[in-house]
């Protein structure tokens, strides 16, 4: 088994950025446990993320982090994920879900939803 990591936080907020713009595995994984919403939701939204991250981030308690999961066109690899978010008792991940054009058509009609043009 792995050790636990401590959340890392940046020196800066330029520092941030550029690490969120295109993060490594090991800081999006560190960034993941940030306390911060903030700072999980633009990681959730950031192209470079791993999915596994994705994945992680899918399950979070704040809304906002799930809707940015939901609107990441790399999460429609996990199709059971996005299955999930499309069933998300918040309205934002379901239209996040809806408005993210690499989701299978699949998950529409399996959730009910209406693709948004």
């Amino acid at each position: 088994m792995h050790p636990v990591r401590k959340p890392w936080t940046p020196q800066s907020r330029r520092e941030l950025r550029e690490i969120l713009d295109h993060p490594t595995h090991e800081r999006a994984v560190q960034l993941a446990g940030s306390r911060n919403s903030a700072v999980r939701a633009t990681l959730a939204a950031a192209h470079d993320t791993p999915i596994g991250v994705l994945i992680h981030l899918s399950t979070d308690a704040h809304p906002d982090v799930r809707a940015a999961v939901a609107a990441n066109p790399g999460v429609a690899v996990s199709v059971a994920t996005m299955r999930r978010l499309a069933i998300d008792p918040d309205p934002r991940v379901r239209d996040a879900v809806r408005a993210n054009m690499n989701v299978p058509v699949s998950i529409y009609e399996t959730a009910g939803l209406a693709r948004t043009a």
